[in-house]
This record gives structure tokens, sequence and C-alpha cells, in this order.
């Protein structure tokens, strides 16, 4: 059976005529327990909520300083936010920046398909032009 004696701590402080404050050390270490407790369950929510963005985008290898990592594990081990994490998760999970097909000039006529040709006679429709409007 454990032992259930309490030690005390005893804080002498002047007010006046004077004092004599006691508090328990019990008390105490209960009080840093909790904090203790808080501060790793808003680790784990952190790291879940790190996961979840990774697992989201799809996303589990990145290059980061020229190396391949792991961005769930590189992100935990580095105490990134929450917020960090879920935008380089965004940013990994994006298509290459490179416009397909480059943004060149090209001297070839646009091709006008059937589909488009359809799509401007349908638009001109839906419009009602009189000679006075030009």
């Amino acid at each position: 059976m454990a032992s259930s004696r309490v030690r005390f701590r005893v804080f002498i402080a002047f007010s006046g005529a004077g004092f004599v404050c006691l508090t328990l050390v019990k008390e105490e270490a209960k009080a840093a327990m909790r904090a203790s407790r808080k501060a790793f369950a808003d680790d784990v929510r952190r790291v879940g909520r790190i996961n979840a963005a990774v697992k989201k985008e799809g996303v589990n290898v990145v290059e980061i300083d020229g190396k391949k990592v792991n961005l769930a594990a590189h992100a935990i081990e580095h105490g990134w936010s929450v917020e960090k994490g879920e935008l380089a998760a965004i940013r990994a999970g994006r298509a290459n920046s490179v416009v397909p097909g480059g943004l060149a000039y090209s001297v070839s006529a646009p091709e006008v398909t059937e589909a488009v040709f359809e799509a401007a006679v349908f638009e001109a429709g839906r419009n009602d032009l009189f000679h006075d409007d030009f």
C-alpha cells in the first residue's frame, strides 16, 4: 500500500503583521501532471491533423533540401505547425508548375473544330442584335 503522507512546503511572506502561506507539494504535482497531459494531447492532435492533410493530398514522399523524405514524419520530427504541414502537402500535391504545351509562340493557326463553331453559333443565337446596335 502506498504511503499517504503529504509533504508541505512553507513560504513565509510578510504583509502588514505578516502571515505564513502553506502549499501542498501534492497539488503542485497534480497541476504539473495536468499540464503535461494537456501538452501531450495537443501534440497528438497536431500529429493527427498533419497526417490527415498528407493523406488528403495523397503525398507521401517530397523533396526537401535536396533529399527525398516522408512528409508527415519530417513535419512531425521538426515540430512544424499544422498549417505549415498542410501547406507543404498542398504544394507537393499540385501538378508540376510547368504549363502543358508551354507558352511558346506558334505559327500554325488554331483549329476551329465543329464543337467550337457550334458553341459560337449557339451564343450568337442567344443574343438579340439589331442593326440599330451598330
